[in-house]
């Protein structure tokens, strides 16, 4: 709580109840009809672990691996991920890999502020990433296991960026770019020196567009932009146009491609896990029947709590764990909380 009075005695008065602080907050509370109130405070952290779900059987096998953890991306390989961990280090969210056949993770990334959104490289030896602080944001290229540091690709004092995808040959990187409030599609080209690529947008429009996925054939990109049904998924050709196919009408978001490129895998605002078979030819594409696969945990505005096995067979989850209580207060009594409201 903000701030704590005493008013005519010694019961305490909320003067800031809307603004708790980050770390208390008002969990249960209580209004009667004399103007008095009570309320009580706490703080918890819920944990969450990862588990293997089969696309055959819907089996579930769980990995050793804890922590306030989201946001999987599968190695090339299959044998490790890169996650994004919030509130571990005490500088925001910081990157750390997993290996998937031990569970034991360790901490890429050491920066101050904010380190998201990793992709691997096609080879699996640097992952890119983006970084946010107060002065600068950025994407960076980093080795995974050699002793060599990060380079920046692409740096901003006004723009934001995520990075989504990489193309299967590994010459160039498709990212987001937020700048003046929209947020679009696009990539930089991996062969030119680092710092010195410029930004190739290949998704403009003032709706808001993310999540690209590039199949696995190099040809196609899947995406979620705005719709009637507030996001669904579509596919573009990679090199553009104004075509594009329509494959969700009901709400999906971050989309992605099976190992083979057959299927796309789309999630809606449940978790709920749609696999479109999609047919490719040289004048186009269409997009067959759905059928449901998993269930997994909803989406949110950072991505999908979920990675696709790049061996095939099996989807790699997030799930909520056990919420640990750290604190709960006393019950206090305010008196004539009704004085407040004119403040």
């Amino acid at each position: 709580l903000k701030k704590l009075e005493t008013v005519g005695g010694s019961f305490p008065v909320v003067e800031n109840l809307m603004m708790p602080s980050s770390e208390t907050a008002v969990g249960a509370y209580s209004f009667s009809t004399s103007g008095t109130m009570i309320y009580q405070t706490g703080s918890s952290q819920s944990d969450r672990t990862m588990e293997w779900i089969d696309l055959q059987d819907g089996s579930r096998a769980p990995l050793p691996t804890t922590g306030a953890i989201d946001y999987p991306r599968i190695s090339p390989d299959g044998s490790r991920c890169a996650i994004e961990a919030r509130g571990e280090s005490g500088s925001g969210s910081d990157l750390w890999i997993v290996d998937l056949s031990t569970g034991l993770r360790t901490r890429f990334t050491f920066d101050d502020g904010d380190e998201r959104s990793p992709v691997w490289s096609v080879d699996g030896q640097s992952i890119y990433y983006a970084t946010q602080s107060d002065l600068e944001n950025r994407i960076l290229r980093q080795p995974v296991d050699s002793a060599g540091g990060s380079e920046v690709l692409l740096s901003s004092a006004d723009s934001v960026f995520a990075v989504s995808d990489v193309d299967p040959e590994g010459q160039r990187l498709y990212i987001e770019v937020l700048a003046d409030g929209d947020l679009n599609i696009a990539s930089i080209d991996l062969t030119l020196e680092a710092g010195t690529a410029p930004v190739e947008v290949l998704v403009a429009s003032p709706e808001i567009e993310g999540g690209t996925r590039i199949s696995p054939d190099g040809r196609w990109f899947a995406y979620h932009t705005s719709s009637a049904s507030r996001f669904d998924t579509f596919i573009k050709h990679i090199d553009g146009g104004p075509r594009k196919w329509q494959v969700t009408t009901e709400g999906a978001v971050w989309p992605k491609w099976s190992a083979d490129g057959t299927e796309l895998y789309t999630c809606d605002f449940t978790g709920r896990v749609t696999a479109y078979a999609i047919n490719r030819s040289e004048e186009g594409l269409m997009v067959g029947s759905p059928r449901e696969i998993a269930e997994v945990s909803p989406p949110s505005e950072g991505g999908a709590s979920f990675a696709v096995d790049p061996k095939g067979g099996r989807l790699l989850n997030v799930d909520d764990l056990v919420t640990a209580v750290d604190a709960i207060s006393d019950i206090h009594l305010v008196t004539d909380w009704r004085r407040l409201l004119g403040r």
